[in-house]
């Protein structure tokens, strides 16, 4: 992707709103480097959770697999 092409897709992303979405709010551009403003996520991203809970309850992971499968149908 170009970079216009990126902020293109940025336009997209900024109309998503969905609570299981993080949201994006805004971008900043300088010269040599494209900075994006996101939601704060406190309690870290999905991937951090997963790596540091290999164990978890199988009705916990099906809650997730169920929100993930609604949010790529959302979008």
């Amino acid at each position: 992707y170009s970079s216009v092409n990126f902020i293109e897709c940025l336009k997209f992303d900024r109309k998503l709103q969905h609570p299981n979405i993080v949201q994006y709010l805004g971008i900043y551009r300088d010269k040599d480097n494209i900075f994006l403003v996101m939601e704060f996520m406190d309690r870290g991203d999905l991937s951090g959770y997963l790596h540091s809970n290999q164990q978890l309850p199988e009705k916990e992971l099906c809650s997730m697999y169920v929100h993930i499968c609604f949010i790529c149908n959302y979008t």
